[in-house]
């Protein structure tokens, strides 16, 4: 790989270059992905507990005191469908952060990623159909405003994986 200011040839493991002294760096998406990873991480994690809760208010609800019976009544309410998709996409969630925080430095992991970008974005739109096959239209369009917010993260999980790709891209 050559220098992209000077153009002198570069090492593999080169963290400078010895010709300008231009920082090179190794894998530009890494902290794009790590950042990405850590808060799908944690918003993961709370929706598997927020998923178990459900679970057990939908298949166990007499565990729970009487107070909570508009809650228990709302998750009686909602198609096992809907849950079942809900939680997949939550472990889904869990996979891509683990992924990202484990590769995020590994270029030749790049195209990997990205690809595990637009299936997560997939599913994050997929969501709002379930909803709607399941539940009717009404469930579906009150899940459409918080679309852009869940495909944020995707979207900058993706962005880190393309400049990774373009510098994996670069090295070859």
């Amino acid at each position: 790989m050559n220098c992209p200011k000077c153009g002198q040839e570069l090492k593999e493991d080169a963290k400078f270059c010895k010709g300008c002294g231009l920082r090179r760096e190794v894998a530009p998406g890494r902290r794009l992905l790590k950042i990405t990873g850590i808060i799908a991480l944690i918003l993961s994690v709370g929706g598997i507990g927020m998923q178990g809760w459900l679970f057990m208010l939908r298949f166990a609800p007499d565990v729970f005191p009487k107070e909570m019976s508009q809650a228990v009544a709302q998750a009686m309410s909602t198609p096992t469908p809907i849950l079942v998709y809900g939680m997949i996409l939550v472990w889904y969630s869990f996979f891509v952060a683990i992924m990202a925080i484990v590769h995020c430095r590994n270029l030749a992991k790049a195209s990997f990623l990205g690809w595990l970008g637009l299936l997560w974005i997939g599913m994050q739109v997929g969501s709002l159909f379930v909803s709607y096959y399941y539940a009717g239209a009404e469930l579906a369009m009150a899940g459409l405003p918080w679309l852009p917010l869940n495909l944020i993260l995707p979207i900058l999980y993706i962005v880190g994986a393309i400049k990774n790709d373009k510098a994996a891209s670069l090295q070859d």
